[in-house]
């Protein structure tokens, strides 16, 4: 985990630091010439790199709104931007993006914050809200 975030940090070095807002994830694929679409498809969302002209692409569904579409949009982000397709590395990469996901919806300096109001959150935040605090206590991040 500590290698996916420190490669990820190259791209977002305000990760765990402040939130990294979808307009902020946007500007590092414009950047990179990362081409973005919301789409009607199947699943939330993919990532795509075109091997014979090596365009990338992040497509995300129409339907996905609010927290949804930022932690979908992190979790391609992270994808496209750091993992490499390897087969065998499949789990570990889902973790590590769900993962970075939440960190960049929820920096470690937001999370005091965060415990406080616990019980105001939505159903939604306060599942992603756990599941943050469980992989800081897994990864120390």
């Amino acid at each position: 985990m500590n290698l996916a975030v420190a490669s990820i940090k190259r791209y977002l070095p305000e990760l765990n630091k402040k939130v990294v807002s979808t307009g902020r994830i946007l500007e590092v694929f414009g950047y990179h010439a990362i081409e973005f679409y919301i789409a009607k498809m199947e699943g939330r969302g993919c990532c795509v790199t075109d091997t014979d002209t090596e365009r990338q692409f992040v497509f995300l569904n129409y339907t996905v709104r609010g927290v949804l579409f930022h932690e979908t949009l992190g979790y391609e982000a992270t994808h496209i931007l750091i993992h490499e397709p390897a087969p065998f590395m499949k789990w570990r990469h889902e973790i590590e993006a769900e993962f970075i996901a939440l960190m960049m919806m929820m920096p470690l300096t937001d999370l005091p914050r965060l415990n406080r109001i616990k019980h105001q959150l939505d159903d939604e935040s306060y599942e992603y809200f756990m599941r943050r605090l469980k992989g800081r206590e897994l990864w120390r991040m």
